[in-house]
């Protein structure tokens, strides 16, 4: 989401919500705003008038409009490849639920290092994450796997022309070349983290013509003010 906030030009701040305390102090500051049983996750857009924008879409659409460039996210288009991305991103969250589920060593692999060192206790933090991640997102993922992000994939494989929609960078680009980074990441554009390897290792092979064409849209179009920070 920072990508197209910067992308747009919409001035605005950060705060991590990030665990272990992290998801309680948003939750304290933004359900009196929400309906009543609302999940938080993040990106979280808070407007100056505190109202918040939840999903990255949501989000992208608001920045557009108020840079003025609504063709930026706006048409079934470009709704199309947003959807394909969430379906690539749901599936790729199942996969990794399952592969929690038959091995708890999996959670290791994604622990920060602070957490890490903490030895047992931070162990426990990680299963208590683990379980508030599964308990997030399970639902969602029933039934997805490893051969929707293949079908993904295929979708983007078979595209015409260097941007997706019309002639121009928009947040399908933005979106879908995320994806691919996913599994075939560009050096020092993201930060590096135990989700993103874990997705290395256990999605499906990137064909060389997506990379190319993954790596061109972050040369082109990522900002360098955050290149090796945490963009959501």
């Amino acid at each position: 989401v920072r990508w197209a906030l910067l992308h747009l030009g919409v001035p605005h701040t950060t705060t991590s919500f990030a665990p272990p305390f992290g998801p309680a102090k948003a939750a304290r500051r933004l359900e009196p705003r929400l309906p009543p049983g609302t999940k938080l996750t993040a990106p979280i857009l808070v407007l100056p008038g505190g109202e918040p924008v939840l999903n990255a879409y949501a989000i992208a659409t608001c920045a557009a409009e108020q840079a003025g460039d609504s063709g930026f996210t706006d048409g079934k288009e470009v709704g199309m490849w947003v959807e394909r991305a969430d379906l690539a991103m749901r599936a790729a969250r199942a996969v990794f639920l399952a592969k929690w589920a038959e091995d708890e060593q999996t959670m290791w692999l994604v622990l920060p290092g602070w957490m890490k060192a903490l030895g047992p206790i931070g162990r426990w933090m990680g299963r208590q994450g683990m379980k508030e991640f599964a308990s997030k997102y399970e639902n969602e993922g029933q039934g997805l796997g490893v051969r929707d992000l293949i079908s993904v994939l295929q979708s983007l494989d078979a595209r015409k022309g260097s941007y997706l929609v019309a002639s121009r960078f928009t947040y399908a680009d933005l979106v879908m070349a995320t994806v691919v980074e996913s599994s075939a990441p560009a050096e020092g554009y993201l930060v590096e983290s135990g989700l993103r390897r874990f997705a290395r290792e256990n999605t499906v092979p990137v064909s060389s013509e997506l990379v190319e064409w993954k790596d061109w849209i972050f040369a082109e179009h990522f900002p360098a003010e955050i290149k090796g920070k945490d963009i959501v």
